[in-house]
């Protein structure tokens, strides 16, 4: 990452390993302005660009200049604004680029409605809330969703309640919070409001419940109870589930845990439902910075490596030995698998102090199944590993990709069981070649999707992405999806195809197959092989 030389440390590359291109290494650069600098005091983000040969690159519009009034006291404020109207995909060929639109208040600048690029949108309401010392906050009330790719479908509300200015009007933070969902269910969050000035405002109990009715049932509960650490951070000591919460038949679970001074779960204990007062399991699990386990201090240093797992073991309240091991971890050991030499790495982008000192790379694991092992390079990729049923596996990386994904993997030594596999320069797989010298081939469209792809047996297939125009009318003669803001499809050369469509939001609603004697006019439900997927309008 390369932030420019100012005081604001703004964003200007992002550097991954990634292979080489034109920009040197920066596969996103950042550029920002002013559309006005005599009005503007501040830049903002203008353009994303990257440089890995995909045209997924982003622009950013703005309203400037806009005037403001206060939402409190509907006065007009004596300066103006600037406000994001719009982020959209650009290099997306000829037809019309996807955009993210913005709307906001005209006269608060509140974002109000966010419209997707697959025609869905999301809308918020605000009012004030009374907080102590007289001070007012704006917050949400509603917030509505249309999931139609139109935009003019359904319009969900989801209704935020609150305890009001009567109760929290003398608090820093609200005391209760709840959510109505349109299916007519409700979640209730209670909070802490008394006690450390570090536990106020944390979760004391979530209830879930029919909405807008008093005394209604409560299916659930689940209560929280906080503790501190060793080291005086606060943390969850147990939570309370609780069903059919007043009920003459309530039952209730509980599950308790102890952390250490890292915050690492050391021992927790489960109970069941017919027996709260003695775990039916517990827990005991130690890490590799506790005292005792080597190397203590370094891991425990300023590399913060803490929580990695040595031992886990569990037990029943009955068990007086020493319980059942679960899993026993070593880290950093050399030659955990055999003494194959570790392979050179060339060109490595990190300074010589990544070299120093342990890196909390796991290298082996015993479990009941069997041990497993693990051999790593000085980037931290795997390059040789073996486990129960597992053969000893060699994974080699190249310079290639930067050693970022693998380039080969051979089975136990024999040339005969060697998978190669090549990549273009984002990443994305070109060309597997299995040990049988089935091949298959990939490739990928201006924006990194796939275009066509080869499998092993030679099949082509084809895909095509509305609104995209049709790339081959060979293979998508009535591809069409009408009505629709997007979808895609899959066709093979033997005219097999697949075809998607998607709502609003961005969801399958719609998935079908066959062949090009049944490929169906829009919407017809004709077909043999179509599951018509009913996607909930707010999305179970």
């Amino acid at each position: 990452m390369s932030p420019s030389n100012s005081h604001a440390r703004v964003l200007i590359a992002v550097t991954p390993a990634r292979t080489d291109s034109p920009a040197g290494h920066h596969t996103y650069e950042f550029s920002y302005g002013k559309q006005d600098a005599t009005i503007e005091a501040i830049q903002h983000l203008n353009t994303i660009r990257n440089n890995i040969s995909t045209n997924e690159n982003y622009d950013f519009y703005t309203l400037i200049n806009r005037a403001l009034t206060s939402p409190f006291t509907q006065a007009t404020l004596p300066f103006t604004t600037t406000v994001l109207q719009e982020v959209r995909v650009s290099g997306y060929g000829s037809n019309t680029a996807p955009r993210y639109q913005f709307v906001h208040d005209f006269s608060t600048e509140e974002l109000t409605k966010v419209i997707l690029p697959t025609g869905g949108t999301l809308e918020w309401d605000y009012k004030a809330a009374l907080f102590v010392s007289n001070r007012n906050l704006r917050e949400v009330s509603h917030r509505y969703l249309t999931a139609s790719a139109d935009g003019t479908g359904s319009r969900l509300t989801y209704t935020v309640g609150r305890a009001g200015d009567a109760i929290d009007g003398s608090l820093t933070i609200h005391s209760w919070f709840t959510m109505d969902d349109p299916s007519g269910t409700q979640k209730a969050w209670n909070f802490n409001i008394t006690g450390a000035p570090e536990l106020l405002g944390t979760l004391n109990n979530l209830q879930s419940k029919v909405s807008g009715l008093i005394g209604a049932d409560i299916p659930s509960t689940e209560y929280l109870t906080w503790t501190y650490d060793p080291a005086g951070n606060p943390y969850i000591s147990q939570k309370h589930s609780q069903l059919d919460s007043g009920k003459s038949y309530q039952q209730d679970s509980y599950v308790t845990q102890v952390v250490n001074q890292y915050g690492s779960v050391i021992r927790s204990s489960v109970y069941d439902y017919t027996n709260s007062q003695t775990p039916i399991r517990i827990y005991e699990t130690s890490h590799i910075a506790d005292p005792g386990s080597p190397n203590q201090a370094e891991y425990a240093d300023s590399r913060y490596i803490r929580d990695r797992v040595v031992n886990m073991i569990v037990k029943n309240h009955l068990t007086t030995e020493t319980g059942i091991l679960l899993s026993s971890a070593t880290y950093d050991t050399a030659n955990s698998c055999d003494t194959t030499a570790q392979p050179t790495v060339v060109q490595l982008m990190h300074d010589s102090s990544y070299n120093n000192g342990n890196k909390g790379n796991k290298t082996g694991q015993t479990t009941p199944s069997g041990t497993s092992c693990w051999m790593y390079d000085v980037l931290g990729n795997v390059y040789r590993t073996a486990g129960p049923g597992v053969p000893t596996t060699a994974i080699t990386t190249n310079l290639n990709s930067n050693y970022a994904v693998p380039g080969q993997i051979q089975i136990s030594g024999d040339a005969a069981s060697i998978s190669s596999f090549q990549f273009n320069n984002w990443m994305g797989l070109t060309n597997a070649a299995a040990p049988n010298g089935a091949t298959s081939l990939i490739n990928y469209d201006s924006l990194g999707r796939p275009k066509d792809s080869t499998s092993p047996l030679s099949v082509q297939t084809k895909y095509f992405y509305y609104p995209d125009p049709a790339p081959d009318t060979g293979f998508f003669p009535v591809a069409t999806f009408t009505g629709q803001r997007s979808g895609q499809m899959a066709t093979t050369a033997a005219r097999h195809w697949t075809r998607t469509t998607l709502d609003g939001l961005g969801r399958v609603v719609r998935a079908e197959s066959g062949d090009v004697t049944s490929m169906p006019t829009p919407y017809q439900l004709l077909t043999p092989n179509m599951a018509h997927v009913h996607v909930h309008p707010w999305g179970r």
